[in-house]
């Protein structure tokens, strides 16, 4: 599900993003309910993964992780 969310943020406007993961949940979810609850369960569900992932890059770790990825990379380079 993460993959899917970072998954070309660099080519994404902020509103294709929000689109882009609403639609993920509601396609699962519209077979289950009416067509308006669908879509408000689709946002909730957005907005939770969303909340997640800005509590997750607000954590001190985000900068321990992207150093070390970083630090992977290089290494790759050099092989």
């Amino acid at each position: 599900m993460l993959y899917h969310c970072i998954n070309n943020l660099e080519t994404m406007t902020a509103k294709d993003k929000a689109i882009d993961l609403w639609l993920m949940y509601y396609e699962m979810v519209d077979d289950i309910y009416s067509t308006d609850a669908a879509k408000k369960i689709a946002k909730g569900y957005a907005l939770i993964l969303v909340d997640e992932m800005i509590a997750e890059l607000d954590s001190e770790r985000v900068f321990e992780r992207i150093y070390y990825w970083n630090e992977v990379k290089e290494e790759i380079i050099k092989l």
